[in-house]
């Protein structure tokens, strides 16, 4: 399974705020985000009995042509393009159809306004059924990416060198006699022998 490392802004959630306030006497700062704006539902955990503030996201994956691109760049910059970490995947809030749907007459205004006619069927479409493209094109605008994610590169380790453990009191290897029997004075019971 693939790990992947990144930084989630929390400040890009909407509306959220970096707020200073006291607490046992010392200052310390929080950032705090509106739950409704956000669909952040808080619940209880079933096994833990902890309150959880879970927020829905999706993971996708970047397209080849995206790291490519990223490449080139350094290379006209003059970077090693092999040098330079390329993001392997985006992490996007991922709101439910509901939420959607109660944003969305607000939204669908915004977007075929920015769509610039490209699609003159979105005015006629209802932008709260979940059917149509100007559903799906609101639904793209309000998913936002929090972050880009890095595949997690395994360092690679040192090889130690094998050493054979060795057992006390033996110098070395000794090469066996030539003419000696090894099973010369073990006991011989031909009737014991399994052929």
């Amino acid at each position: 399974m693939a790990s992947f490392n990144g930084n989630i802004d929390l400040l890009k959630l909407k509306d959220a705020k970096l707020m200073s306030m006291e607490e046992n006497g010392a200052q310390r700062n929080y950032v705090c985000i509106p739950l409704d704006f956000n669909e952040i539902s808080v619940k209880e955990n079933p096994q833990t009995h902890e309150q959880m503030a879970v927020l829905r996201v999706n993971i996708w994956p970047y397209n080849e042509a995206y790291g490519n691109a990223i490449r080139q760049k350094a290379i006209q910059r003059g970077d090693d393009p092999n040098k330079k970490d390329v993001p392997s995947h985006e992490m996007v809030m991922n709101f439910s159809p509901e939420f959607v749907k109660f944003y969305a007459k607000a939204v669908a205004k915004k977007v075929i306004d920015a769509d610039g006619g490209k699609h003159p069927e979105w005015a006629t479409q209802d932008p709260t059924d979940e059917n149509t493209s100007l559903f799906k094109a609101v639904r793209n605008r309000m998913n936002f990416r929090l972050c880009s994610l890095y595949l997690h590169k395994a360092q690679p380790k040192p090889q130690a060198a094998y050493t054979a453990p060795v057992a006390q009191g033996v110098s070395g290897y000794v090469a066996p006699k030539p003419d000696e029997d090894p099973f010369a004075g073990a006991p011989t019971n031909e009737d014991d022998l399994p052929f």
